[in-house]
Parts: C-alpha cells; structure tokens; sequence
C-alpha cells in the first residue's frame, strides 16, 4: 500500500513539474517577448535619431549651396563711412533681405578724381561683383569709359545722372526739382520782402549733373523774384577752396543757399565758429546727414530739403536685382521722394521714420 503511495505521488509530483515547467517556459517566453520589444524600440530611437543628424546635415548643406548661389553688389560712394549714408544703407539693407543678395561697401574717402572711382569699380568686377551701384564723382564723358568696365544690365547710378541721360539707370532725386522746392520755400517765408535780397550760393561738386540740375531748379525758382545773386561758389577742385570760401563770407549775404550735404556741413560749421553771422543771414539747405540735423535743431538752418535716402538705397538694390535676374531690364531713371523740415516739424512721428530709419 505505502509502495503504491509512493508511486502515485511520485506520478503527482511529476505532473507538478511538467505543469511547473510549462508556466516557466511561458514566462520565459513573455521576458523573450518583452525583451524584443525592448531591443525593437531602442533600434526605432537610433534609427530616428540617425536619420534626424542625415536630414540635419542635408539643411546645412542646402543652406551652404544657397549661400553660394547669392549675387553680391558693391556699393561705390562719396566718402563711405559719412553718416550721412546711414538711411541710405538701411534701405540697402531691406532690399538686399528681401531678394537674398549680398552687399559689399567699398572703402572710400572724399572722391575727387573720376579716373580713381573707375578703376575702383573696375577693381570690384574683377574680384567677382555681379553688379555696381556707383554714385559717380563726374558725370561728363565717361560712358563708353564706365561700360568698358560694367555692361547697363549690372549697374544702377546712384543720386546723380552721367550723359547721355538714362543710358545707365539712375535712382534718386528729382534734383531740378529739389532746387525749385528750396527757391518756393524762401519764397514763401520772405514774401514781397524778397525783392533786393542779397543771396550767396553754394553749389558744390558742379561736375556732377545733379548739382546743375539743382542750380538749374533753383534759379528757375527765384525768377522774377528781384534777388541779387552777389555771389555762387562752384567747386571741382581736390580739396576745398577755403580762400574762395572765405571771400563769399566776407562779402556777405542775406540768404545763404546750400545745395547738397557736405557743403551744408561747412556751412553750419563755419557758423558755429562765427555765430555773429547767425543775425546777418539765414540759411536754407538740402541735407540729410546726423550733423544737419543737430544745426537745423539749434537754429542754425531756416528750412533743409531732406532728400529721401532710404527708399533711394532700397529701390536702387531692388532695380539692380531685377536686372541682374532678368537681363535688359528698363534703364529708365527712378525718381525718389524728399521732404521739408524746419525746427517745427524735425520730430512728427512721420518725419522720424524716414529720417532716422530702423530695419528689424
């Protein structure tokens, strides 16, 4: 009997087991399960985790390609780190952003030699410049010259025109039309006392075709007005002629007229230094430099023409991308605005934001 208990135990033992191995097997089989999963999601992360470094590094080279591809423009003009191309950079800036260019302003002092200026933009298209953006020192004769060095369709003039007219485009300026609107604000402050009034003139660069365009405005302007222009200073020289300029001050004048922003400068500063003169006459100029500004703040200018420089930068880096993009483009000249300013109206919110421009 106990022999026969034995063995049927034994039997339960033994299905014990069988049933023990079974469910051990089973658990065996779900860690196996488990674990492969485990291993699957681990290839998933390093997987997605590769391809994001491959897509990563074909954004960069994509990126790299197209920073290649960019056109680049020099920009040529009188006296490169004046202030007074700060809006006009600023527009540059815009323009540039929005037709993905690249911009390189080339180094300059005062211009006073057209030869030099052409053989700086003869120095800039070799070097690789897809295109030129020139304010030109002289406008006279140098139009075969300057397209032996860039073709029309790679250039845009800046501010002032060369003859023939409108064979390279220009943006700027009406400059006739800027001296008219400086002869109708004397006009209009002096009224029927203007006639037998002595006025004085500085001119400027009278090489460029813009400052006699001005000349041309203004005198066109103060027609039939009884003036008496007692004296006009031209310049074409290296430097400036401080004798002729002293000898204008000597003879004196009631109306000082300034016609482009460097001049108005030496005015304002050999004011400063006489500021008896500041009783003896006024000033009316056109302008558009920080400097200006202050003198027109402090008294030191009647009314300043200020000529609209950020849209002139914009719209000349936007011209030169049309053409550069599609060849023969109009070569017809673009005219830019201007405004009025005195002490009363320098800080209208309106006039602020074209003078002193801020590009995000």
């Amino acid at each position: 009997m106990k022999e026969r208990l034995s063995e049927f135990d034994f039997r339960i033992f033994r299905i014990q087991q069988t049933f023990r191995n079974i469910w051990m097997e089973e658990d065996w089989n779900v860690r196996e399960v488990q674990q492969m999963k485990r291993t699957k999601k681990i290839l998933l992360y390093v997987l997605m985790g590769f391809l994001l470094v491959i897509f990563s590094l074909l954004l960069l080279l994509t990126g790299e390609r197209q920073e290649v591809k960019r056109k680049s423009i020099s920009v040529i003009v009188d006296n490169s780190t004046s202030n007074r191309w700060t809006a006009l950079k600023e527009g540059m800036e815009a323009a540039a952003k929005d037709y993905n260019l690249r911009l390189n302003y080339v180094s300059t002092v005062k211009l006073w030699s057209v030869t030099a200026e052409l053989e700086m933009a003869a120095r800039e298209m070799e070097s690789g410049a897809d295109g030129l953006i020139l304010q030109m020192y002289a406008s006279e004769g140098i139009g075969e010259k300057l397209e032996e060095i860039v073709p029309r369709d790679q250039c845009v003039l800046l501010e002032t025109d060369i003859t023939p007219e409108e064979y390279y485009q220009t943006v700027g300026p009406d400059n006739r039309k800027l001296g008219g609107v400086l002869a109708g604000q004397i006009r209009a402050d002096y009224g029927e006392s203007l006639q037998g009034k002595r006025v004085g003139i500085f001119c400027g660069n009278t090489g460029e075709l813009s400052i006699r365009q001005r000349i041309q405005g203004l005198k066109e302007g103060l027609e039939d007005s009884e003036i008496q222009v007692v004296w006009e200073l031209h310049e074409m020289g290296r430097t400036p002629d401080e004798a002729a300029e002293n000898d204008c001050w000597e003879t004196g004048a009631d109306i000082v007229i300034s016609l482009e922003n460097d001049m108005t400068e030496r005015v304002v500063d050999y004011l400063a230094e006489n500021q008896d003169m500041l009783n003896q006459c006024k000033l009316y100029g056109i302008g558009n430099s920080e400097k200006v500004m202050y003198y027109l703040d402090r008294g030191f200018i009647r009314k300043l023409v200020v000529p609209n420089d950020f849209y002139m930068g914009y719209q000349s880096v936007e011209e030169l991308a049309k053409k550069l993009e599609y060849r023969g483009e109009s070569h017809k000249n673009i005219y830019t605005g201007y405004l009025v300013i005195d002490r009363t109206n320098l800080y209208d919110e309106t006039n602020q934001k074209m003078l002193f421009p801020i590009v995000q």
